[in-house]
């Protein structure tokens, strides 16, 4: 309701600070995704698809080039996590999103770390927006494989690759959802 509002009101310095500065409490990202698409709506969706895409990609081939055998581990507990979940959407996304946030961390790049944990809120509402689309917990589970398979072998250019494809799918199952076309 923020994000309509402040489009209808002409109030779009909204949307530029909260681009600006990451901020992305859930009830702005919880605006752009729901009720009637306006101008600012739609440019929030494309931004908050291309702001994860390009953190998730750069983390992904850093932790290929700096895990450890004890960091593997851990996205394998997490990856287990997902799978484990079944039908509790919390869960599931939770466990998701600690893949991501320990892919930064492995990264050991702190403004990698900083820009996810700050859209935290906005990943959570999509992930959980997007879960009821038929194959998604399957295909993500299977995106999540293949990054976490490039990591473990240490191929920054195939965890690029994997991380770029999950994004690119998450993405869709998100406009899906929306009804926006792909």
């Amino acid at each position: 309701m923020a994000m309509r509002q402040a489009s209808e009101n002409g109030l779009e310095p909204l949307r530029v600070l909260a681009s600006a500065t990451w901020v992305w409490p859930s009830s702005i990202a919880r605006a752009a995704f729901s009720g009637t698409p306006t101008v600012c709506t739609v440019s929030c969706r494309a931004s908050v698809s291309s702001a994860p895409t390009m953190q998730a990609m750069v983390s992904a081939r850093l932790a290929a080039e700096r895990a450890t055998d004890e960091d593997v581990a851990r996205l394998e507990e997490h990856l287990r996590d997902m799978r484990e979940a079944g039908g509790d959407v919390k869960a599931f996304v939770d466990a998701d999103i600690a893949f991501h946030l320990e892919c930064a961390n492995i990264a050991r790049n702190t403004v990698l770390s900083d820009i996810l944990h700050s859209i935290r809120a906005l990943l959570q509402v999509w992930m959980e927006r997007v879960n009821d689309i038929e194959g998604t917990v399957t295909g993500t589970l299977c995106e999540h494989d293949a990054v976490l398979e490039a990591i473990r072998s240490r191929d920054p250019e195939a965890a690029d690759r994997a991380m770029a494809e999950h994004m690119r799918m998450a993405s869709e199952r998100l406009q899906t959802s929306i009804g926006d076309p792909a």
